[in-house]
């Protein structure tokens, strides 16, 4: 019945919640390299066993030791020393599959997210579930599922009006001026 089938899907976010926690109270970093100093070259980082892609990055635009990346798969990550170590920003939305990070220049602790990767001529990684976007530099997340793409291959922001976004996917070009 609903309400069972409710009360499981309920236990379970619960539970991945609990055990995404545990995790990072294990670890301060869940992705890095050791450090070699300011103004090295990026290195690989992995994983080595599995093929990822990064779909897009997206680079503070006062403080360039702040870069998001969105992974075609794997979410959003936040370092903020320059690369040198990474977080995951991106735990419980409704899906892992992103398309394009950007932050607004003119308020650089909004970020919008468009998920579902489009790759033309590619196989890609899968649909999405519309824009999200934050206000607080990625510790939480507002979904503004009336975008009609699934599957997006840029999001930019309007340079000096934070709540101007435009989105370029499967369903073509899109603006919205409400955020």
């Amino acid at each position: 019945d609903d309400a069972l089938l409710e009360e499981i899907l309920a236990d379970g976010y619960r539970r991945k919640r609990e055990m995404i926690k545990e995790q990072l109270d294990r670890v301060r970093d869940v992705a890095a390299y050791d450090p070699a100093g300011a103004g090295t070259p990026w290195f690989t980082i992995g994983p080595r066993n599995i093929n990822g892609r990064v779909k897009s990055l997206a680079v503070h635009p006062t403080n360039p030791s702040i870069v998001y990346a969105a992974g075609a798969s794997g979410g959003i990550w936040k370092s903020i020393d320059g690369a040198q170590s990474w977080r995951p920003q991106w735990d419980e939305q409704e899906t892992l599959v992103i398309g394009s990070v950007a932050i607004a220049p003119s308020a650089p602790d909004t970020l919008y997210v468009g998920t579902g990767e489009w790759t033309p001529g590619y196989v890609a990684a899968g649909p999405g579930a519309g824009v999200y976007v934050s206000t607080n530099g990625g510790a939480a997340w507002t979904r503004r599922a009336s975008v009609l793409a699934r599957r997006i291959a840029r999001i930019l922001v309007h340079p000096t009006t934070a709540t101007t976004v435009y989105v370029a996917g499967n369903q073509g070009f899109e603006r919205s001026t409400d955020s």
